[in-house]
């Protein structure tokens, strides 16, 4: 065996309520150190976002338009763009249609995160350890002939030797590919359920 791509589809995954109650999420994947954790969250409507202190946020819009307010200062968001925010920061969301987001939540003093958008076909490389994990921005198909949606999950895990360092897609598909830094290894899981005392996001 090698290292591959595990896919996760976040309509899998159960849905649950905010931390603070405004939305629903569907968490996807963690650190089971605890140093980050990625979740999909269906925004219907305007809504104040849980205060998370100690976290630092990637939102990441996957469908729909919208504007986030951050401390005061409104940030408009089409599909596709990636924006930063701490926790600890007053945000709230607009929307004049449903949309979806993904957002990758980074434990402050533990990890930090980089990331880039691209374009990609089948023949990615194999992941560089531990600590990245890829996130669709458009459908893609599997190569098992499903449509995966914006918002699925690809982390590390077993792969086939015969593989090779191919994404388990069946075409070129966008994303954003994300690395998390930190002290000390760490290994990515694709959870069977939100783990006891974890807190829902946004």
């Amino acid at each position: 065996m090698s290292s591959g791509y595990i896919v996760i589809d976040p309509r899998e995954r159960p849905r649950v309520p905010w931390a603070n109650g405004h939305g629903v999420t569907r968490e996807c994947a963690r650190d089971p150190a605890g140093a980050w954790r990625l979740s999909v969250a269906d925004l219907d409507s305007d809504a104040p976002f849980s205060v998370l202190p100690g976290l630092d946020r990637l939102f990441i819009l996957l469908a729909g338009e919208l504007t986030l307010t951050v401390n005061g200062r409104r940030r408009s968001l089409v599909a596709g763009e990636v924006t930063r925010f701490r926790g600890e920061d007053a945000v709230t969301v607009s929307t004049r249609r449903p949309a979806q987001a993904a957002n990758l939540m980074v434990t402050r003093d533990r990890a930090a995160v980089t990331y880039r958008r691209a374009d990609v076909d089948r023949r990615l490389g194999a992941p560089r350890g531990g600590g990245e994990l890829l996130v669709l921005l458009t459908p893609a198909r599997a190569r098992d002939g499903e449509m995966l949606p914006a918002g699925s999950a690809l982390v590390p895990g077993p792969q086939s030797a015969d593989d090779g360092p191919r994404l388990p897609l069946a075409g070129p598909v966008r994303l954003v590919r994300f690395r998390v830094h930190r002290t000390g290894a760490s290994a990515v899981a694709a959870p069977q359920g939100a783990a006891a005392g974890s807190t829902p996001d946004p």
